[in-house]
């Protein structure tokens, strides 16, 4: 087991807010990195062509970031895309077992009706000739 203890951050790295800089800086970027990386997953599943360096340069003038983060977004948004599409491939393979599955149980299911109405009928058949 491991135990983490949270210092206490010391007032004089704090601003009047309560924050340090670093805490500001990601509440101010959130919605940058969210915005470039919505609009590289639309982009992504429109087009047929990614030109990943074409689309850094386009986030870097779009939204004022650097490579590095350009790159993140687009990472970010590349594995989304690619982890919904794997989840959607396994989701179908998923529903087509379920549905081999319910048939079989149908196929089972009408071989013991037949069965137990064959049955019935020789139960029938030999209560009737026994009168």
């Amino acid at each position: 087991m491991t135990i983490y203890l949270d210092l206490p951050t010391p007032v004089h790295e704090l601003n009047e807010l309560g924050f340090t800089d670093f805490e500001m800086f990601l509440e101010a970027y959130a919605p940058i990195f969210g915005a470039a990386s919505i609009e590289t997953v639309e982009h992504l599943l429109s087009s047929l062509e990614f030109n990943k360096s074409d689309w850094n340069t386009h986030l870097q003038q779009t939204y004022g970031i650097n490579k590095r983060h350009a790159k993140g977004a687009i990472s970010s948004a590349k594995g989304r895309v690619d982890g919904a599409k794997k989840y959607k491939v396994l989701y179908f393979k998923t529903l087509e077992a379920k549905i081999k599955s319910i048939g079989a149980w149908l196929d089972k299911a009408e071989r013991k009706l037949a069965l137990a109405r064959m049955n019935k009928k020789i139960k029938y058949s030999a209560v009737i000739t026994s009168l």
